[in-house]
């Protein structure tokens, strides 16, 4: 008997854009291959229904909806015949405590950070108040998934969560082994893109209205681009991607600033990735995984991160091609960028036995096969 989930997803989730939405559909997706999936979102979603599970439009796109307790009727009817119900985030905990409990139905937390230190790293006055939240929600949870084991071993540690409700499912890729990727293409999407053939590409992309990516941006605009500008010795453009960029950033959405090219959001990141000679990632807030670096190491490309923004990749699988550098220490940052252009190896296979979606997805329906039965 296939396992039958419902899964609460508190964001737009198709078409997918940000980090977080591409890990919930991709592994949505992945575990639809191995149970029967329903999944409820938000009503300001695309009508695009492609995904590999039952898709149901119910949730009011507001900050009431992690309490709207007028959706409990309906979701209770879906979720009587499921096995567990799984919560994408812990935000809505209450609602799903209080789905959960009545039905007698195992609920699962999918964590994508710990969010308390999220919003603590980024100044927000009120994570005291989500550690405690958080806290009780996990506290409730029958099984919490992590997306590293770091994160993982932080709740056990910080938020009493007992280890043996813990499991850990990565931001991952659909990529099984290293794309092709054809010098004629390279040359064709930089004609394309404005890129000068002659110029090396260093890329950086992200969801840009969200604040440990803009701080990204202003240590590349500040530091990186300027000490390159100085001692390199090839031509460069370092190319921005990504929606939300504020006036601030007037001047380089204009283009206006030497070495730089701001190209906005993109429907597909993986073609300027494609063309990219190294990615960066020069992050040093926020919480989770940073899914730049998986995307970019499962393209094969050699990643510049510093030590906070590879926090929670396991390097062990990345070989050469994840240069992890300390933290605020722009120079040697740069110069690694520079160095990192000359790096010739390929991401180890190993790196897509851990990282695959699918594989991912079999490992937690596995376990879920094996135990949740028990609770139900």
């Amino acid at each position: 008997m296939r396992l039958k989930i419902l899964s609460i997803v508190p964001f737009p989730l198709l078409p997918a854009q940000s980090g977080g939405q591409k890990k919930t559909e991709g592994f949505l997706n992945a575990l639809g291959n191995y149970a029967d999936l329903t999944v409820v979102s938000t009503k300001n979603t695309s009508d695009n229904t492609a995904g590999n599970f039952q898709y149901i439009k119910l949730l009011a796109p507001a900050f009431f909806r992690y309490f709207n307790i007028f959706s409990i009727r309906r979701l209770k009817r879906i979720g009587r015949e499921s096995d567990f119900i799984m919560l994408d985030q812990p935000f809505m905990g209450l609602l799903g405590v209080l789905l959960s409990k009545p039905l007698k139905k195992a609920l699962v937390i999918h964590s994508h950070n710990i969010e308390y230190q999220r919003f603590k790293t980024i100044g927000k006055w009120w994570w005291k108040i989500l550690f405690y939240y958080e806290k009780w929600v996990f506290s409730q949870a029958d099984y919490v998934i992590f997306i590293s084991e770091i994160e993982k071993q932080t709740a056990i540690i910080k938020l009493n969560v007992r280890p043996e409700k813990c499991l850990v499912a990565t931001y991952g890729t659909m990529k099984k082994e290293i794309p092709k990727i054809s010098g004629s293409f390279i040359k064709e999407f930089k004609s394309q893109t404005g890129i000068p053939e002659e110029h090396k590409v260093l890329l950086f992309f992200g969801v840009l209205d969200y604040a440990p990516n803009r701080e990204g941006i202003d240590y590349i605009l500040e530091e990186i681009n300027p000490y390159l500008s100085k001692h390199a010795d090839f031509k460069y453009s370092i190319v921005i991607c990504g929606r939300g960029l504020t006036e601030k950033y007037q001047l380089l959405e204009n283009n206006q600033i030497e070495n730089m090219k701001y190209m906005g959001f993109v429907d597909n990141i993986d073609d300027y990735i494609a063309i990219s000679d190294v990615v960066l990632n020069p992050i040093l807030t926020g919480g989770g995984v940073k899914t730049k670096v998986v995307e970019a190491l499962a393209m094969n490309k050699t990643v510049i991160s510093t030590k906070s923004g590879a926090e929670g990749v396991f390097q062990e699988v990345c070989g050469e091609k994840l240069k992890v550098l300390e933290d605020r220490n722009w120079e040697v940052f740069s110069k690694a960028t520079i160095q990192g252009l000359n790096e010739n190896s390929d991401i180890p296979s190993d790196f897509y036995l851990y990282y695959n979606m699918d594989n991912i997805a079999k490992r937690i329906t596995q376990f879920f096969e094996k135990t949740i039965s028990k609770l139900n």
